[in-house]
């Protein structure tokens, strides 16, 4: 069992705010989660059949360090097969979600599979796997399977906002533009950021001027890390259809300064998601890219954005110690100011 204490320095690293909160965003959510509490353990007391914790913290490391080895070493120790149902499920689900972002889209797609198997076997109505699976789903081989799995989801689940989304950019992909459009126009109704999602649907229906009216009112917000890489290259190219010169050519300049600092920001996956790519934009990317810059200024609103979520999640893991901590510094000025009088 040499694996376990090669393995004992995912357990060792000292965990970087910066750097969580720069992760993608259901990630640096789930790091919070494990890492914060769980730093102080070390493999030797860790239990032996403790086996989905061990291969929970492998999937963290390796999101953590953007390095798979730490998966691959895990399986060397673990059997997923021999787990509880439950923990086979967690298993599949976290090492899928992984092995996709950090690259390995086929192989993270065939865990995915699994864990949304067992998802369906073991009834689970939360239906987390089927749905992290489809904003995946991305790419030209998979848009029939998306969309089946939209369907299913839309019919188990009609209020749902995450699968009424899944469904409208599975209908955009299968040029379903009537369908996708009533999504959009009823999830615009009950929130206007959601107009966003019109960019998108013109932009594949070759309206790029319209397009490009979208991507200049909003942002993109919902399920961003989801779509972030191909929203920000689409809208370059609706402003490059339409001669918007400094337009593109800015946002060209902002997919490169993103792709300087954030490993989980790759283009190379755009054409298989069926994606023009345009080579006077990809040209200011590069350079863009390569021209090292003091301050990101994108870098800094993300984390300005979501430092406040994360030191409220590690107060709440540590609250009591805190709050023992507030209590006792109270009782203590308290008794001080009785012994005075």
């Amino acid at each position: 069992m040499t694996g376990w204490f090669e393995m004992s320095d995912i357990f060792s690293y000292k965990i970087s705010l910066w750097r969580t909160v720069l992760l993608p965003l259901w990630w640096h959510k789930v790091i919070v989660r494990y890492w914060y509490p769980g730093k102080k353990k070390t493999v030797k007391n860790l239990p032996k059949d403790a086996g989905i914790d061990f291969l929970d913290y492998s999937v963290q490391a390796s999101i953590y360090f953007f390095d798979r080895h730490f998966i691959d070493d895990a399986l060397k120790e673990v059997d997923i097969n021999q787990l509880k149902l439950n923990c086979q499920y967690q298993a599949y689900l976290v090492i899928g979600l992984a092995l996709y972002d950090l690259g390995y889209r086929d192989e993270g797609v065939g865990y995915l599979e699994q864990a949304a198997e067992l998802e369906r076997s073991l009834q689970k109505k939360s239906c987390i796997a089927q749905r992290l699976m489809c904003y995946r789903l991305n790419e030209q081989t998979y848009w029939d399977k998306r969309l089946e799995y939209a369907q299913i989801l839309n019919e188990q689940a009609p209020e749902n906002l995450d699968t009424k989304i899944i469904l409208e950019k599975s209908y955009i992909a299968k040029k379903m533009f009537d369908e996708a459009k009533k999504i959009i126009q009823e999830l615009s109704n009950l929130d206007k950021g959601f107009e966003v999602l019109f960019a998108d649907l013109y932009y594949e229906m070759g309206d790029f001027k319209l397009a490009s009216s979208f991507y200049d009112k909003r942002r993109l917000a919902k399920g961003e890390d989801f779509w972030r890489v191909s929203f920000d290259y689409k809208k370059a190219v609706a402003y490059y259809k339409t001669n918007q010169t400094e337009k593109w050519q800015k946002q060209a300049r902002k997919i490169g300064h993103r792709m300087a600092w954030d490993k989980f920001y790759i283009l190379d996956y755009l054409e298989k998601e069926g994606i023009e790519r345009i080579d006077k934009i990809d040209d200011i990317i590069s350079s863009s890219v390569n021209r090292k810059r003091i301050l990101h200024i994108d870098k800094i609103a993300l984390a300005l954005k979501r430092t406040p979520w994360i030191v409220w999640k590690t107060f709440l893991i540590y609250r009591y110690e805190i709050l023992s901590l507030l209590a006792g510094m109270v009782l203590t000025g308290i008794i001080l100011r009785i012994l005075r009088v």
